[in-house]
Parts: structure tokens; C-alpha cells; sequence
């Protein structure tokens, strides 16, 4: 039948292979035209509320995520890699928080979105810390706790396939810091809720 005597809005499943293979089109009353079907967005949302230590000097994948949605099942909390669905942009929304502890002066906390497969950093965001009481002189020999945190935002354009994880670089101490996480993940209210997460956003 044609698109003319069917009319507008009349809708058909052709299953020639001609030219793009089986479809669904729609009538215009002048010529069937293929229906396009959006695919379904990635969109990941994850928290983290188990302890994870990031060691000096060293990129550290933050791994075990908790994750509270994932349309397209490209996320493996596990071992904290993303997999794009399909070739196109994403931006990658990331906040972080350490526990307490005494910070060097002039260190820094670098947040890398890392391939994994071709050990390739994509893209990094630096957070400094200048100067800070460590119990020097210059500080009347007293020191505090402080809590180093941050966020950092990127948009990377991707082809299908592609893996990318979150990484952190601190120099902050000379030794490891754990990631502020809740000790009770079930109660919202908890103080330590909510300092670390990952948000995936396809475009």
C-alpha cells in the first residue's frame, strides 16, 4: 500500500531488506519515512559507603561503589569502570572527601578519569592546598586536622567500548587517607553520608 492511499499517520512494520533492513515507518501521505527510536541514555548514579584508603603518591581507582541507578547497565560498582554504551559525550560529575588529618603544605588531591585498557589519563583535575598548620614555626607550633575535599566536573567525548574509572592522587601526608564514608549507609541523617559520588551523564 502506499503511503498516500494509507494516509497520515498510518504506521507499518516493512520487512524488506531494502534500504536499511526491517522497520517501522510512518506515513506522511506522501512517502513512508523510517521511525526513529531513541536509544536509552546512560545515566549512572553511584555513592560511595564502604572504606577505601588512598595511599600517598599514588593514582588510586576508587573501587566498590554503591550503586543507586544505572540505566544502561554500563557501570561495574565493583570494580569502579564505566563502559560506554555508544559512541558520543558524557560528563563525569565526581565529589570526594577525606577523613581528618594533619595536610602538608603546598599538596594537592588529583582527580583522574583513567582508561584502564590503555592506561591513558583522560582527563585530571588538581585541587592545591597552600598553606596549612602543620605545627611548624610559621604555624605557632600547632597543627590541625583538616579535611581535604573537592569536586570536578569533565566531558569527554567517547567511542562504544570505551572504559573509563575514577582515580585520586593525594600527596597530602606521607602516608594513606581513608575516604569520609558513613558508617551506617541506611541512615541518610548520618554525618558522614553523602562526601563521596559519581554521577555519569550521557548526552
Amino acid at each position: 500500500m502506499s503511503a498516500a492511499t494509507a494516509g497520515a499517520g498510518a504506521t507499518r512494520y516493512d520487512v524488506s531488506s531494502a534500504p536499511v533492513g526491517p522497520k517501522i515507518e510512518v506515513s506522511d501521505g506522501v512517502a513512508w519515512n523510517k521511525a526513529y527510536i531513541a536509544p536509552q541514555k546512560a545515566v549512572v548514579v553511584l555513592r560511595k559507603v564502604s572504606s577505601q584508603s588512598i595511599p600517598t603518591a599514588t593514582a588510586t581507582t576508587i573501587i566498590n561503589w554503591n550503586e543507586v541507578r544505572d540505566m544502561s547497565n554500563s557501570f561495574d560498582p565493583a570494580s569502579g569502570e564505566f563502559t560506554a554504551p555508544r559512541d558520543g559525550t558524557y560528563t563525569f560529575l565526581l565529589t570526594f572527601n577525606f577523613n581528618g588529618a594533619v595536610i602538608s603544605d603546598g599538596s594537592r588531591v588529583e582527580s583522574q578519569f583513567y582508561n584502564p585498557t590503555t592506561s591513558t589519563v583522560l582527563a585530571s583535575v588538581y585541587k592545591t592546598f597552600g598553606q596549612s598548620m602543620t605545627g611548624t614555626s610559621d604555624d605557632a607550633n600547632s597543627t590541625r586536622s583538616t579535611q581535604a575535599g573537592g569536586s570536578s566536573t569533565v566531558t569527554l567525548t567517547l567511542t562504544a567500548g570505551t572504559k573509563v574509572s575514577v582515580r585520586l592522587y593525594q600527596n597530602l601526608t606521607s602516608g594513606s587517607i581513608p575516604l569520609r564514608v558513613t558508617s551506617n549507609a541506611s541512615d541518610p541523617a548520618n554525618p558522614d553520608d553523602g562526601f563521596n559520588n559519581l554521577t555519569i551523564i550521557e548526552h
